[in-house]
């Protein structure tokens, strides 16, 4: 394995700056030889000499200059590698969360829908308590049908919220589970009040 390659993005950052500032050095060293060797006067030996040296200069900072672009490129590329793994990383979660918006959307409308048939259950057994001297007279003719039809209503309720209950559970969302078995077990007990004595509440 060739040394230098980083393995983690500390790592892969502070070679990606270091590359970056050697870059910047040595350009900065390559202009100020290029300016250098504009304002010479070649006008005598001593300065011609000197010209020759600051030629060979500016070649071998050109050299360094080179390399340093080199290592700049693939710091730049590693960096680019780690910018491509943390974009898989979130498009990846972007459908997680997508998906599991969809769940719970779908399962917080079954929750809406089973809060609105407790409510409606809840008005029919209003309907069906005596009020006034109808204790002393009994129910209504229909009163054991309606009754019935109360109770089967809430059973059917009861199994919703359990299917429910089981759906949130399997997706792991326990805020809509937690909910719908609360008002599952709430329906569980009022129909199991409704028919006191173990009646079946079917007419005879």
């Amino acid at each position: 394995m060739q040394e230098g390659q980083p393995s983690d993005p500390a790592t892969t950052e502070m070679s990606l700056l270091d590359a970056a500032r050697a870059v910047a050095d040595e350009l900065e060293s390559f202009e100020a030889h290029a300016r250098a060797l504009e304002a010479m006067q070649l006008d005598s030996e001593q300065s011609l000499s000197r010209a020759g040296q600051a030629l060979s200069a500016a070649v071998a900072c050109h050299g360094r200059l080179a390399a340093g672009l080199r290592a700049l490129g693939g710091a730049v590329a590693r960096a680019q590698t780690r910018q491509q793994s943390a974009t898989a990383v979130i498009e990846a979660n972007a459908r997680r969360v997508q998906q599991r918006s969809s769940d719970f959307a779908e399962l917080a409308a079954g929750l809406s829908e089973l809060g609105e048939e407790a409510r409606q259950i809840t008005e029919l057994l209003q309907a069906l308590t005596p009020r006034g001297d109808a204790v002393e007279k009994g129910p209504l003719p229909d009163f054991a049908q309606r009754l019935q039809a109360v109770s089967e209503r809430m059973e059917l309720s009861v199994a919703r919220a359990e299917a429910l209950v089981e759906r949130a559970t399997e997706r792991g969302i326990v805020d809509i589970a937690r909910r719908a078995k609360s008002l599952g077990e709430q329906l569980a007990t009022a129909r199991s009040q409704l028919l006191p004595k173990g009646k079946s509440g079917r007419s005879a």
